[in-house]
């Protein structure tokens, strides 16, 4: 069964992620959710109501409808406030999406457990703003207001169309689609899954064939966070609105060369400098020429083997014969003098 899928991009502000992630996914699950189920037999059966109220938003102008249910406004708002406090943590960078999805369960052989197929997915994608006065907090709380009138349009545009739901099952098989531990409504089954993790490599975030170069993106986020206490500037839908305009996605990039310059360049392409944070500049050249290296937008362009990081500038001291028969620790590996000319990066959050 192939599962449809919808996605939403949204910016805004941390403060109003969680009303917003509600006021669709409750406008969703009122549209996937069904009174409780009444068998007089086996095929037999009545359904009852669902009650609904509307809710007034806070952090913007926007009213929308949910079910009246207290156990299940519960279980959104747990869901959706453990993905909200990630995303806003020092660990996501700012980015991150979390995913509704609606599934059935298809009985198996003994002793496997029960398949769970989606037949649904609805993913909102969001992007923190950082907003510094008063003029661009109302200018985003209209934004955000507009944005989500769209997405509601656009959900009960698509609830109108006869697409497929799983049919109305037998009272043995009900909770093989429905979820029957609700008191007062009866939602198709659904579960929640999202992810917060730092900026991921651009060839990912455009959704194209992607190789081992994408590990090596993962090691300039991880030195960039570690020499800066910061993550690198990446902007998602960019990179998205690149992927769309694209006449032909780029290819997978070719197996790394083993030459690689020594030369530092002291004035990067314009495409890795914005994604370098201010606090770089803190750095020494050889400390800003690996982050430049590793985190090139284009994978062909990128850093991406052992014998080219080998032969940098940085590690153009490092006796790496010593360091695979290990005859020197990592301490001994360490040299402040490569990585800053000034006070350790401290970081608050461990």
């Amino acid at each position: 069964m192939n599962a449809r899928s919808q996605t939403f991009d949204l910016r805004m502000e941390g403060r109003q992620v969680d009303e917003a992630v509600l006021s669709i996914f409750h406008t969703i699950l009122f549209h996937r959710s069904l009174g409780k189920f009444m068998y007089t037999e086996e095929a037999m059966y009545s359904v009852g109501t669902i009650g609904y109220r509307d809710v007034d938003c806070d952090f913007f102008d926007f009213t929308y409808v949910c079910c009246t249910s207290p156990r299940l406004e519960e279980t959104l708002r747990r869901e959706i406030s453990n993905f909200s406090r990630q995303l806003r943590s020092n660990d996501s960078g700012g980015t991150g999406q979390i995913s509704l999805e609606f599934f059935q369960r298809k009985k198996t052989r003994w002793p496997f457990q029960t398949d769970c197929i989606p037949w649904e997915v609805w993913t909102i994608r969001l992007e923190l703003l950082t907003l510094t006065n008063e003029d661009d907090w109302l200018v985003c709380r209209e934004r955000v207001s507009d944005m989500l009138t769209d997405k509601i349009f656009c959900i009960t545009e698509i609830m109108n169309r006869h697409d497929y739901v799983p049919k109305i099952p037998n009272q043995t098989e009900l909770d093989m689609v429905f979820d029957t531990t609700y008191p007062d409504v009866q939602p198709y089954l659904f579960q929640f899954k999202f992810s917060t993790a730092g900026p991921s490599a651009p060839e990912i975030l455009q959704g194209i064939p992607y190789g081992h170069a994408v590990d090596w993106w993962a090691l300039g986020v991880l030195a960039c966070r570690m020499y800066t206490g910061r993550y690198p500037n990446v902007d998602p839908t960019e990179y998205l609105r690149a992927a769309a305009t694209a006449t032909s996605p780029p290819l997978v990039a070719p197996r790394a060369s083993a030459y690689v310059s020594t030369a530092i360049s002291n004035n990067p392409p314009p495409n890795v400098e914005r994604l370098l944070p201010a606090s770089v500049q803190r750095l020494v050249p050889e400390g800003r020429d690996l982050l430049q290296r590793l985190l090139q937008p284009d994978p062909k362009d990128r850093l991406r083997s052992l014998l080219q990081l080998q032969r940098i500038a940085l590690y153009q001291r490092y006796r790496w014969e010593d360091v695979r028969s290990m005859k020197i620790s990592p301490q001994d590996l360490f040299d402040e003098e490569c990585l800053t000319e000034v006070e350790d990066v401290s970081f608050p959050e461990f």
